[in-house]
């Protein structure tokens, strides 16, 4: 019965060695991820928001793949309004934001949607956004088509 206990208790704590192992590594991952082979989309996040009001969403868009790509559009269920966008500061120090008709992704390169530049306007939120909620949106690409990405809201 000890023998067995020992048994036991070598294996679990072998078990969390592996863990902690794989997460200084960063083979485990703890942002959103989407995409196929050639285009990935990773470190999603969203904004909270109120209900009636705007949220948005930022990721890293990474095309591997040999051709370029152009993100055409993006769709979500939970808000009335979205639309890609730049936020872009003038000369007078005024921060304005910038509809962009659609984004290009090169080969072989990342494009980063961050606060203060690109992101996903969504404008009319259906409900309120809070940290932890989990918003839904489609991303149309020209060549990879349509991707699905769910975007964890958190605070900035």
């Amino acid at each position: 019965m000890r023998r067995l206990f020992y048994i036991l208790l070598c294996l679990i704590l072998f078990g969390g060695i592996l863990s902690a192992c794989s997460l200084m590594n960063g083979s485990a991952i703890s942002s959103s991820s989407a995409g196929g082979d050639d285009l990935r989309v990773t470190d999603i996040w969203a904004r909270p928001g109120q209900a009636e009001g705007s949220s948005a969403i930022y990721m890293i868009i990474d095309n591997r793949g040999s051709q370029d790509d152009t993100l055409l559009s993006a769709s979500c269920d939970a808000a009335g309004t979205t639309e890609l966008h730049l936020s872009q500061m003038d000369d007078a120090g005024t921060m304005s934001m910038i509809h962009q008709e659609s984004v290009p992704v090169p080969a072989g390169e990342k494009v980063e949607f961050k606060p203060g530049g690109l992101h996903v306007m969504l404008m009319g939120l259906k409900s309120d956004v809070n940290p932890g909620d989990s918003i839904n949106c489609t991303l149309n690409f020209e060549l990879a088509g349509a991707v699905q990405i769910d975007a964890p809201a958190r605070e900035p």
